[in-house]
């Protein structure tokens, strides 16, 4: 298993979200353009343990899938909101979004299991933009 695979399975999966937005990714340039809404994805592992005592155990991965939707300052929250919910879904809805609790994603012999995803804390911290977290926990075994 990977950080690799684990990666391609998250990114690929956000790439196929529509309407497409610019995508900072990780460790890629990427220059956001005035007034125009943007997303940055970035995956933080966490903490990979043994699924038995031997040597040779599988391992399970853990981590979150960070997605922080940019909408520029002043405009109110709104923009940023539907674009979370097009990622996470809408519980008030009934709404699926692009990742959902139980979803397996595969990439290289491998599933990446969406728990629940989430909104995080809001962004001030740039007064151009307006920066709203969607946090995708996950977990990952050897697909079987």
């Amino acid at each position: 298993m990977s950080r690799i695979a684990i990666r391609a399975a998250l990114e690929a999966q956000l790439a196929t979200l529509a309407p497409a937005w610019p995508t900072a990714w990780e460790n890629v340039p990427f220059t956001p353009v005035e007034g125009v809404p943007w997303q940055r994805a970035k995956v933080l592992f966490g903490q990979t343990r043994a699924l038995g005592f031997s040597a040779t155990a599988p391992q399970e991965w853990t981590g979150v899938f960070h997605i922080t939707v940019w909408t520029p300052a002043g405009g109110g929250p709104q923009a940023a909101e539907e674009r979370a919910a097009l990622l996470r879904g809408d519980a008030a809805v009934g709404a699926q979004g692009l990742f959902y609790r139980g979803q397996a994603l595969h990439s290289s012999g491998i599933d990446v299991i969406i728990t629940t995803p989430y909104d995080g804390p809001v962004l001030d911290t740039d007064p151009a933009w307006y920066g709203l977290p969607v946090l995708v926990p996950f977990v990952c075994h050897p697909a079987g």
